[in-house]
């Protein structure tokens, strides 16, 4: 399995991250953004890129002081292999935290067979602000940031990656170049953040 992030082509929509009850299709689901939302965009002040990185990061280090609390955890096991005649149970864990009444933090343990990625989908007042990824496949790691605006698309994306047993840590971050348009974090993102979407489906 590939584990490099796949891009997503120009994607015209903005999608909305949202939960749905026991009685719904799904517990993460995709919207349209709704003309309520529009509006409050349009009469907040613009911000430059490395302003919303900026902000992205203060919050992030407000969700840290929280620490993790309130977390709902969703378990199943998917079967991964070489081939369809080989296949093998790998656990899967997705928790949902809700820190306080503004954040809340989608973590996501997912396995495979001879790879595995952590998740991590950070949430302010309902909306994906910022996600980080890592993992890694055979002798292959690597580690995504994703920071986004306030409709949820994305704006960055840093990227690190190691092979052949090099110590990612000591990598660079490299700007990925990001596709023309605005892309949400749910298609730009969309391997990703199906897996998450299968194991609370499942484990719910």
């Amino acid at each position: 399995m590939d584990a490099r992030i796949l891009l997503s082509s120009f994607f015209l929509s903005i999608a909305c991250f949202s939960h749905t009850d026991d009685q719904g299709v799904g517990i993460l689901t995709h919207a349209t953004e709704t003309s309520v939302t529009a509006r409050v965009f349009a009469s907040e002040p613009p911000q430059s890129v490395e302003d919303r990185v900026s902000e992205i990061k203060k919050w992030y280090a407000e969700v840290q002081k929280l620490g993790i609390r309130n977390c709902k955890t969703y378990r199943t096991t998917k079967k991964d292999g070489l081939t369809p005649d080989n296949q093998f149970p790998f656990d899967q864990e997705v928790k949902v935290c809700r820190l306080n009444d503004r954040y809340e933090l989608i973590q996501g343990k997912l396995l495979g067979y001879e790879w595995g990625e952590t998740v991590n989908i950070y949430k302010r007042d309902a909306k994906v602000f910022f996600v980080f990824v890592e993992g890694g496949a055979e002798a292959f790691l690597y580690e995504n940031r994703y920071y986004c605006d306030r409709d949820e698309t994305v704006i960055r994306h840093l990227q690190k990656e190691s092979e052949g047993g090099d110590d990612l840590s000591k990598a660079a971050n490299k700007q990925v170049k990001l596709p023309v348009g605005r892309t949400a974090v749910y298609k730009y993102v969309s391997e990703t953040f199906e897996r998450v979407d299968e194991v609370m489906k499942a484990g719910k």
